[in-house]
C-alpha cells in the first residue's frame, strides 16, 4: 500500500525522485572536489625530505637556485633560471658532487628512512660536444643548411660552420633507472613518438630533455635530429681547476689545448628529445633544469658506465617513518651544517674565494606548517558551501514529506475511521518516506558514482594533484539523515493528531 500511495501520481513521483537526487548528487561533487583539490594534496605529493645541492653565492646574490623559498608548492622546487654556469662556479672540477658519498651514505642509512619508498637522483656533470644538425632544434633562425662545407670540425660558435659544436658550459647527464626507462618507452609507444628508445637502453645514445623550450617547427627539426653524434667528456679535475685560477689568460688558453688533447670523450648518438612539460609524461626524479642554454641528458646505467667519470648524487627524496621524522629532521640538520661549514672553508676551487656550494633540504612538515592557514581557509570555505548544499536537499526532502501527508489529511481521517491505528498510520508514513531514501539511495550508487568517475576524469586533466577519494561516508551521511528527517516528520504530525 505504501508503495502505491508512492507511485499514485507517476509525474510527481518522477520529478520528485530527482530533484531530491539532484540535490544530495550536487553536494557530494562538492565534496569530491573539494577532497580532491585539497591543496594539502599537493604537498602530500612530495617527499618527506628534498636533499640537493645548492647553487653558487655568487647565484644566489643574483636570485638564482632560491626560488623555491618563494614559490607555492604546486611548482617543481627544482626548477630554476639559473644555469650550470652559476651552478658550478665555485666547484667546477670532476670529482665535485652535490651531496658528497660521505654524507649520502650517512643520509640514506639514518634510522626510520623508508629506502623502498626512497629515492636518488644521480649522474654527473659534463663537457659537451654535438653534431651541427643534433644542435639545430635549440638554435633560433642560425641554421646554415645541411650541405655546408664545414669550416672546420669543431667549435664554441654555432655560426663558424664547425661540423660539431662544442659547449662553453658543463652540461646535466641524468642516470634514469630501469623503471623510468619503462615508463619513458610506454609513453613514446603510446604517443608515437619519433625517438630512437633502443639506443638508450643499449647505452650507445643519450636523450635530451628540455622544458616546453621547442616550437612546432622546432619540434620537426627534434626528429630529424634522431641519430646525430653527441661527445660528452668529464670536468677537469680538482687540481687543474685550482691551478686555473692563478693562472692568466694566455696561460689558460695553452692549459685549455692540453686538456682537450688529454681528455678522453665518449661518443653516443642522439636518441632524441622529449618534452619534460607534455601531458601524461613520465615522472622523472630531476635535479636542476629550466634554464636556457643547458642541455640536459638522459643516459640508462649502461650508457653512464661508458663515461670515464665516477656518478655523483645530484639530489635525495627520503620517505620517513613518522614516529621518527622529528628525530630525522634533527640529524639532517646537524649533517648538513657539519658539511655546509666544511665547504664554506674550502676556497681553492672557487675564482672568488667564496667556498663550494653547500647542500640544502626541503621538509614536507615545513611546507604543510607554511601553508596551514591557507589551507584551512580553502576547507571552510568549500566545507560550508558543501553543508549549504545538504541543508538544500535536505529541507527538499522535508518540504515533499511534510506536504504530501498533509495534502492527504481527508485520505488518513477516512482509513483511521475504517479502523486504522496511530501505530498503523505511522508505519504506512515511515514506509513511503523509506521507499523515497532507498530510490534515492540506489540512483546515487549507480547513477551518482557514474557522474563522480566523470568529475574525477575531468579534474585529474584540469588538476595534476587532484587525487579521487568516493564519497561512501558522505554517501552514508546523508541516507542516515534523509531517514532521520522521515522519522522525525512522521512522529510529529502524529503526535500533533494526538494532542487534537
Amino acid at each position: 500500500m505504501a508503495w502505491k500511495n508512492v507511485t499514485r501520481y507517476r509525474q510527481r513521483f518522477v520529478i520528485t525522485v530527482i530533484s531530491m537526487f539532484l540535490g544530495i548528487e550536487m553536494f557530494l561533487i562538492v565534496m569530491v572536489i573539494t577532497t580532491g583539490s585539497d591543496y594539502a594534496n599537493i604537498i602530500n605529493q612530495r617527499p618527506d625530505f628534498l636533499i640537493a645541492g645548492e647553487f653558487s653565492e655568487f647565484a644566489k646574490k643574483e636570485g638564482s637556485g632560491t626560488e623555491y623559498q618563494t614559490q607555492s608548492p604546486d611548482q617543481d622546487p627544482m626548477k630554476s633560471e639559473g644555469d650550470n654556469f652559476e651552478l658550478l662556479y665555485d666547484n667546477e672540477y670532476g670529482e665535485f658532487s652535490p651531496i658528497s658519498e660521505k654524507v649520502r651514505n650517512r643520509l640514506w642509512n639514518l634510522d626510520g628512512v623508508k629506502k623502498k619508498k626512497s629515492y636518488i637522483t644521480e649522474g654527473a656533470y659534463m663537457l659537451s660536444s654535438i653534431s651541427r644538425d643534433g644542435l639545430r632544434p635549440l638554435e633560433k633562425d642560425t641554421y646554415l643548411g645541411k650541405n655546408v662545407e664545414y669550416a672546420e670540425e669543431s667549435s664554441t660558435d654555432y655560426e663558424s660552420g664547425a661540423k660539431m659544436i662544442e659547449g662553453l658550459d658543463a652540461d646535466t647527464v641524468q642516470i634514469v633507472s630501469e623503471n623510468e626507462l619503462k615508463a619513458l618507452k610506454t609513453y613514446v609507444e603510446k604517443n608515437k613518438l619519433k625517438v630512437d628508445m633502443n639506443s638508450l637502453e643499449a647505452g650507445t645514445g643519450v636523450m635530451i630533455v628540455h622544458d616546453h623550450k621547442l616550437s612546432q617547427k622546432q619540434e620537426r627539426q627534434a626528429e630529424k635530429a634522431v641519430g646525430e653524434t653527441v661527445c660528452l667528456s668529464p670536468l677537469k679535475n680538482k687540481e687543474t681547476c685550482i691551478r686555473w685560477n692563478s693562472m692568466t689568460d694566455k696561460e689558460r688558453d695553452k692549459e685549455d689545448e692540453i686538456i682537450k688533447a688529454e681528455t678522453p670523450s665518449t661518443e653516443y648518438t642522439l636518441s632524441g628529445y622529449l618534452d619534460n612539460q607534455a601531458d601524461d609524461f613520465p615522472e622523472i626524479h630531476q635535479t636542476w633544469h629550466g634554464a636556457e642554454g643547458d642541455i640536459y641528458y638522459l643516459v640508462s646505467e649502461k650508457g653512464f658506465n661508458r663515461l670515464p667519470t665516477k656518478r655523483k648524487t645530484f639530489c635525495m627524496e627520503l620517505n620517513v617513518e613518522k614516529k621518527k621524522e622529528k628525530n630525522i629532521m634533527y640529524e639532517i640538520q646537524k649533517i648538513l651544517s657539519a658539511e655546509n661549514q666544511r665547504r664554506k672553508s674550502n676556497t681553492q676551487t672557487s675564482p672568488d674565494g667564496e667556498g663550494e656550494a653547500g647542500i640544502f633540504y626541503i621538509a614536507r612538515s615545513d611546507l604543510m606548517q607554511k601553508n596551514a592557514d591557507y589551507i584551512r581557509g580553502n576547507r571552510i570555505m568549500f566545507g560550508s558551501i558543501s553543508v549549504i548544499l545538504l541543508c538544500v536537499g535536505l529541507v527538499n526532502y522535508f518540504n515533499i514529506m511534510f506536504t504530501g501527508i498533509v495534502g492527504r489529511k481527508k485520505e488518513l481521517e477516512i482509513m483511521r475511521k475504517i479502523g486504522m491505528t496511530r501505530r498503523q498510520e505511522r508505519k504506512l508514513l515511515l514506509l513511503e518516506g523509506s521507499y523515497y531514501v532507498l530510490l534515492i539511495a540506489g540512483l546515487v550508487v549507480s547513477v551518482g558514482s557514474i557522474v563522480l568517475k566523470g568529475i574525477e576524469v575531468y579534474m585529474r586533466k584540469q588538476l595534476s594533484y587532484f587525487t579521487f577519494h568516493y564519497p561512501v561516508g558522505a554517501i552514508a551521511g546523508s541516507i542516515v539523515i534523509l531517514e532521520i528527517v522521515c522519522v522525525i516528520i512522521c512522529n510529529l504530525l502524529i503526535l500533533r493528531k494526538m494532542k487534537k
